[in-house]
């Protein structure tokens, strides 16, 4: 058993995994301080996870049980942070200019490849997390860094308050609509992370209540390709 102590979204979690490879994939956030909470994966927990990739359609048949048991430690981390107000949420998170912004949406609907153009435009632009941040939703929205992060590895150790979330779609065109609160609500429910718990996924739907009101959030179609793709952004965002 391997065991390691990481600070994540504001909070200290122990972990005790059977492989290296989850303390040298965390190994940024790992500290000493006294843990919250525990987690303990089991053998179990690697072969679920197994069974719920592949029913979900995808291919995990080169992956090592040391590789699925990251993905089973975020589940799992995932599932404790819940109750404690802090959502996993699946999008792209920047800051820029003062303000954060979330960049959500599918699977290569170019996230990463819009945020990347942000950071090379502006040397003040710092990623906070590029596939996976966390997001506490009670008091003031703060998005988190984690080291879940996607194949590119785009992540800092870092924290930012939330003003808005921004939910990309591919298109022709270069265009952001506002969003109401309970349309908001229901694109945020697509890209939560939702525990099995009924009480921890109803906690979870109580903060996604609570940061469609205390958040601003726009539909993003988008097409990465065309020069106007930042302009359009920056003009509804920053007001230049």
């Amino acid at each position: 058993m391997y065991s390691f102590r990481m600070r994540v979204a504001g909070h200290v979690a122990e972990i005790n995994a059977n492989y290296p490879g989850v303390y040298y994939y965390c190994s940024d956030f790992v500290t000493e301080a006294t843990p919250d909470f525990r987690i303990t994966v089991g053998l179990a927990d690697i072969e679920r996870e197994r069974l719920l990739s592949e029913a979900s359609g995808l291919d995990v048949s080169a992956y090592g049980d040391s590789l699925l048991e990251i993905t089973v430690v975020h589940r799992l981390l995932s599932n404790q942070l819940a109750i404690r107000n802090v959502l996993a949420f699946h999008g792209a998170a920047i800051a820029l200019h003062g303000k954060a912004f979330v960049f959500s949406g599918p699977s290569g609907v170019g996230k990463t490849t819009h945020i990347l153009k942000w950071l090379i435009k502006h040397k003040d632009a710092k990623i906070i997390n590029g596939d996976k941040p966390f997001i506490t939703a009670s008091g003031k929205p703060i998005v988190w860094g984690s080291p879940w992060s996607g194949k590119e590895r785009l992540y800092s150790v870092s924290s930012h308050r939330l003003d808005g979330i921004l939910f990309l779609n591919r298109s022709k065109e270069n265009k952001l609509q506002r969003l109401k609160p309970d349309s908001a609500f229901i694109e945020m429910y697509k890209s939560v992370y939702l525990p099995d718990d009924v009480d921890a996924r109803s906690i979870v739907v109580r903060d996604l209540k609570l940061l469609a009101v205390n958040l601003s959030f726009w539909r993003f179609a988008i097409d990465n390709h065309r020069d106007d793709c930042l302009r359009v952004a920056e003009d509804t965002l920053f007001g230049q």
